[in-house]
């Protein structure tokens, strides 16, 4: 398997998403220096169910990810 790098964890997530074949496994290893992976796991998850699993999902968690990730993209 390649190695692929991403800018951010969503990126990420949207690439295991379009590569992952059906019944295939994952596993998800991230830091805790403002990677937020858990992110990028919501885009391969087909559930919102198990969204509600994963860490830092309180509306002030969301809030400050959502700025992180703005600050990401270039301004239009």
């Amino acid at each position: 398997m390649p190695v692929v790098s991403f800018k951010s964890a969503i990126e990420a997530g949207g690439f295991v998403h379009r590569v992952l074949e059906k019944n295939g496994a994952v596993l998800f290893k991230g830091s805790q220096g403002n990677v937020y992976l858990e992110e990028g796991i919501k885009v391969v998850l087909h559930s919102t169910d198990d969204e509600k699993k994963l860490v830092r999902q309180s509306p002030e968690w969301l809030e400050k990810k959502r700025k992180f990730f703005e600050s990401l993209t270039p301004e239009q």
